[in-house]
């Protein structure tokens, strides 16, 4: 994971047709293409274990690409608590920058070849899902891959999915399995809990 200035990030997201907006927030690069965006959203559960879960679910929404963005709009005011939590995720015990300056607000997670380290990426993006959805926070998340605009927002303890396919690419599956079973993790965790076990002990 690395941070971005601004100019960086949407150099990216111009790949996709989208930009950081003037609240630092995601939107397309067309305007006009707002009234064309599909959307369902989802008030994340208060029982922890359930919210967990959820977490991996939104998180496995969103397509596999080359990269994935993390962007924390200005709405947010993260006290020291909340600062101390999303900060560590991020960056460890070197925290790097204030993460309620708008400079401090856009999140690269870069994909490549190790089938291990995409699989740390994910978990860390649900990891941070998780998070922002405990403290409510403000945030938006996207793909290189995302070819119809998916977009995943986290605002107020809740989970917004954007596309512009009328289905939402898939979202509403999503939240019908994690509403089915809401203490089971997607098939995605499931097989990465798999893997580990199949792993020797060093």
């Amino acid at each position: 994971m690395k941070s971005l200035s601004i100019s960086d990030s949407n150099q990216l997201l111009a790949a996709i047709g989208m930009r950081i907006g003037d609240w630092n927030q995601v939107a397309p690069i067309d305007r006009t293409q707002a009234d064309l965006v599909h959307r369902t959203s989802f008030t994340a559960p208060r029982e922890s274990s359930e919210l967990f879960c959820l977490a991996f679910h939104a998180a496995g929404w969103l397509p596999s690409g080359r990269w994935k963005l993390l962007q924390i709009d200005n709405s947010n005011y993260f006290n020291v608590v909340d600062r101390s939590l999303l900060s560590q995720l991020l960056f460890g015990t070197q925290w790097r920058c204030n993460l309620n300056a708008p400079e401090c607000s856009s999140f690269l997670f870069e994909y490549a070849d190790r089938a291990d380290a995409n699989q740390k990426s994910d978990l860390l993006i649900s990891h941070l899902i998780y998070s922002l959805l405990l403290v409510e926070g403000h945030a938006y998340l996207v793909s290189a891959a995302s070819k119809y605009q998916e977009l995943l927002a986290i605002q107020d303890g809740a989970v917004h999915f954007s596309s512009l396919q009328t289905d939402v690419s898939g979202a509403a599956a999503a939240l019908a399995r994690f509403k089915e079973n809401p203490s089971n993790y997607p098939r995605w965790v499931a097989d990465a809990m798999a893997q580990d076990q199949d792993r020797p002990v060093m």
